[in-house]
């Protein structure tokens, strides 16, 4: 229940903005909207808006086109708020069907329609004595006081049809009213905003002359409906597992939709009571455990909201981070360059919201980008989470981890440190360039698989960097296998810049570079070691850069020998190696750095040391060291070539001064 609580703690903290909507970044110059939903309501779209006075009076209506501006906040009960089938009216806005009294049987003559409006209206006359009992604002009660006048005295689609002309010139009665446009003139307005049948279409309510431009989201009616409803549920109470309350108001109805790509998807579900859900173990799915309905609304609206603003998916898959203000708090090793994370700061004087939007952007760069941690301020506690659908109707938490802030920034520090390997960009700088697992996962299984497989990779290479940071042979072995077979790779891909074999090289060598780091191998090129693997691969990157300096000056456009034998080198490394030092012979003389090839061939055949206690194992398989040293020693060729370059550049200066 860890995860409900600190959900339901996030909405807590966030409450006095419950309703209230927000901006936030999407991207560069992208903005989006999102609101932390109040308890007891939900958010569902409207293409269509009814105008009243505040005496219920029909004052025209509106065609609501815009997206964003149809996204609305209503009041909701259990059972509408989840609602398939049958009836289950929502409180004040809802759809045709519900709210218009002619719906029956002028537009559907079907019994299972008759009893629409009644619940509608029903229900909706409950919440009007409750509110003319003095229990809201005079605004509230003369709001909903106008609605409930209008939709029982007045025929809406008589009135859309005949007062508002939303369905054009050529209907004449209201029983003609098409549920879905097939005419062959122009599709009115209505019929371009609406999804789906027009009886199955939400109405929004705008009562005018109570001081709101959109009465509808009147904070004061939202507490009114959530006072409301919570009287309505007090027959249901005992133990909430959540919080341990004696007394809480209970609910075996979750909400759905947490999932914006999977809107009837649902966290907790116990419908199932016909097959084997319980058999044999329990009688009912209160003897698992009872969740209290005002923690299972909070905790499944912030997840939403959080989701909205700050999470991110991946093969459908979406990933979230985020934080909870805390008043004290210290953090140690102040001075490391991984402190400074995060800049955030919380005013409680002002109703803004707080989920540490730094954070999830962190965890998104670090762990998806393959960005190391930049910010100026910290907080307690680090909450990660991954979510999944595995049906239409059901979503799984994959993952779901509360972490100490300092863990999460050590855990992180560790990692960029463990696989740092720096390789010469086109600007001649050194740099340690960053791998988003996406691009991981597009290495390893190819960036045309499955998502499934992808998200997969994803979520298992997060839970090592978190966690034990020992990459798994699942993940290393393919890429090696890959990096090993440079010919299997097409150089005028599109992709090869991304996923190309010398990319692969690069982050197959950054990953192996864990599992020995505790043989001396470095961010650069370590002569110190001697072993055998590491220094055959040294020798491999010599002969591939003599041999590509040759066939580059002399225009030729193919693999290197170094490259047509990587693949046996790695399994039979002093046979391969005359077979390649033979081929490349001609080529090496064509070489500006022959001499200096030369040179470092026999410094690396003494580190060797042949004798007779280890002649017969020079032709051994090699391991994974012998690619980190061919890409270690690749990198220090140019860099010298480089250092030699600006030495001599520097010399020629100085000389001309003094010339001069």
């Amino acid at each position: 229940m860890n995860w409900i609580s600190d959900l339901a703690k996030v909405y807590d903290d966030n409450e006095s903005i419950a309703g209230k909507a927000e901006t936030v970044s999407v991207g560069k110059e992208k903005t989006k909207t999102v609101t932390l939903v109040p308890i007891s309501h939900i958010a569902v779209n409207i293409p269509i808006q009814i105008n009243l006075d505040k005496d219920g009076g029909f004052k025209g209506a509106d065609v609501i086109d815009e997206k964003d501006n149809q996204r609305t906040i209503i009041p909701a009960t259990l059972k509408s708020a989840s609602r398939s089938s049958g009836s289950a009216p929502m409180p004040i806005d809802d759809t045709l069907k519900y709210i218009a009294k002619d719906y029956y049987p002028e537009i559907s003559n079907k019994d299972k329609d008759s009893h629409y409006y009644s619940d509608y209206i029903n229900q909706l006359k409950g919440f009007v004595e409750y509110v003319n009992n003095k229990n809201s604002s005079d605004r509230v009660r003369q709001q909903v006081n106008a609605i409930y006048t209008y939709v029982s005295q007045n025929d809406i689609f008589a009135d859309l049809l005949f007062k508002a002309h939303l369905f054009g010139d050529e209907i004449k009665q209201v029983s003609a009213i098409p549920m879905k446009w097939t005419g062959k003139e122009e599709k009115p307005a209505v019929y371009k905003a609406i999804t789906g049948d027009l009886d199955r279409s939400f109405v929004r309510f705008n009562v005018r002359g109570l001081g709101l431009d959109r009465s509808f989201e009147d904070p004061d009616l939202y507490e009114a409906w959530g006072k409301y409803y919570l009287t309505t549920l007090r027959n249901d109470t005992g133990v909430d597992y959540v919080d341990c309350n004696n007394d809480a108001i209970l609910t075996d109805n979750h909400p759905k939709g947490i999932i914006p790509s999977a809107s009837n998807a649902k966290l907790i579900s116990a419908n199932d009571t016909t097959n084997y859900t319980f058999k044999g173990r329990l009688l009912n799915s209160d003897e698992v455990a009872t969740i209290g309905y005002l923690n299972s609304q909070k905790a499944h609206h912030a997840l939403r909201w959080l989701i909205d603003k700050q999470g991110f998916s991946i093969g459908g898959r979406y990933y979230l981070a985020w934080g909870r203000k805390q008043q004290n708090y210290m953090i140690d090793n102040q001075t490391s360059p991984m402190f400074k994370i995060l800049t955030s700061t919380y005013n409680t004087d002002q109703a803004e919201s707080y989920t540490n939007e730094r954070l999830a952007k962190s965890y998104y760069n670090s762990l998806v980008k393959g960005i190391e941690l930049n910010g100026d301020n910290l907080e307690d506690l680090v909450y990660l989470m991954q979510i999944d659908t595995s049906t239409p109707g059901r979503a799984d938490i994959v993952s779901y981890q509360a972490l100490d802030l300092n863990q999460y920034i050590r855990k992180l520090s560790s990692w960029y440190g463990k696989i740092s390997l720096f390789i010469q960009n086109k600007a001649g700088e050194f740099v340690d360039p960053p791998y988003s697992l996406r691009t991981i996962a597009n290495m390893i299984h190819g960036s045309k698989a499955n998502d499934d497989l992808k998200k997969n990779t994803i979520s298992e290479l997060i839970s090592v960097i978190l966690g034990s940071q020992i990459v798994p042979r699942g993940i290393i072995m393919p890429l090696y296998n890959k990096a090993i077979r440079p010919l299997s790779f097409n150089p005028k891909d599109p992709e090869a810049r991304f996923i190309g074999w010398q990319p692969i090289v690069r982050l197959t060598s950054k990953l192996l570079k864990i599992w020995y780091e505790n043989e001396g191998i470095k961010a650069m090129l370590n002569d110190e070691i001697n072993d055998r693997s590491y220094l055959y691969g040294r020798l491999l990157a010599v002969a591939d850069v003599l041999e590509g300096d040759a066939l580059k000056n002399k225009e030729v456009d193919r693999p290197t020998n170094a490259q047509r034998y990587m693949s046996a080198f790695a399994q039979r490394p002093a046979d391969t190696w005359k077979t390649i030092y033979m081929n490349a012979q001609p080529y090496f003389k064509q070489s500006k750095g022959n001499r200096r090839g030369q040179i470092l061939i026999d410094h690396i055949f003494d580190k060797l040391q042949i004798n007779e206690e280890n002649i017969n194992r020079l032709n051994d398989p090699l391991d994974g060291k012998f690619l980190i040293g061919y890409s270690q020693q690749k990198v220090d060729w140019f860099r010298k070539i480089r250092e030699y370059s600006e030495k001599k550049q520097k010399e020629q200066k100085e000389q001309e001064k003094g010339d001069k």
